[in-house]
């Protein structure tokens, strides 16, 4: 399996999910430790809402340092992605920060301008490059590399606001029984999910692994986070 550099972060393709193992072990990717996955918004996601998402993982980045944990989400420089990304520069955070993104979509630089695609989010340390066409595409393989990294080790699922894709990936997370915190008042997804107001949301909730924190509440947002990560 060859890596290949995207700046400074190491990158690998996968074109099955039986390669994922092999892709952890390529990247130089820790496994058997814990994992917060964090989906949500993206291009869509406005200034305050991610605002507020960044405050929130820079209190979380210490945290996720000391329990040498591993972050996983979707890898572009938007919305809850880029504000994962600025937190860990911010909080000089060591953590890896893992994004997975369909190869087809993925621009390598702001001078890329491959159709439908985005730019990658440069404080990534390292990418998952998957198959696909279109965004929500990488949606399982997202979910199952983070359960080839975590092993039996604690992991956990994070969505703040969020669209359609989003639900993808908490219903991914609900599949392989990893607990989901929806983060209520961070908007769209996550405060339907949060407050249990539609039925798929109810459908979620049945499963008893979701839990709904208020972002205006940071310390109790952060315990009940990082509770399960060690």
């Amino acid at each position: 399996m060859r890596v290949e550099r995207i700046g400074p972060a190491r990158a690998v393709r996968v074109g099955s999910r039986d390669q994922l193992a092999a892709a952890a072990a390529a990247l130089g990717l820790r496994t058997g430790a814990p994992v917060l996955v964090v989906v949500g918004g993206a291009d869509t996601m406005a200034a305050d809402e991610e605002a507020r998402m960044r405050a929130f993982m820079e209190v979380l980045v210490p945290h996720l340092d000391r329990t040498g944990a591993t972050v996983v989400d979707g890898g572009t420089a938007t919305g809850v992605m880029r504000a994962v990304g600025e937190a860990r520069l911010a909080a000089s955070g060591r953590f890896p920060l893992v994004g997975v993104v369909v190869d087809a979509l993925a621009r390598r630089s702001g001078s890329d301008t491959s159709e439908g695609g985005a730019t990658l989010e440069p404080a990534h340390t390292h990418f998952l490059l998957v198959p696909g066409e279109d965004w929500g595409d990488e949606s399982t393989w997202l979910a199952e590399f983070a359960a080839v990294l975590a092993e039996e080790a604690a992991s956990l699922t994070l969505l703040a606001n969020g669209g359609e894709v989003a639900w993808q990936d908490v219903a991914r997370s609900v599949e392989l029984d990893r607990g989901v915190v929806a983060l209520a008042g961070s908007g769209r997804a996550a405060d339907e999910l949060a407050s249990g107001s539609s039925p798929r949301a109810r459908e979620l909730r049945e499963s008893g692994l979701i839990e709904a924190v208020e972002v205006d509440r940071p310390l109790e947002a952060l315990a009940a986070t990082v509770g399960r990560l060690g």
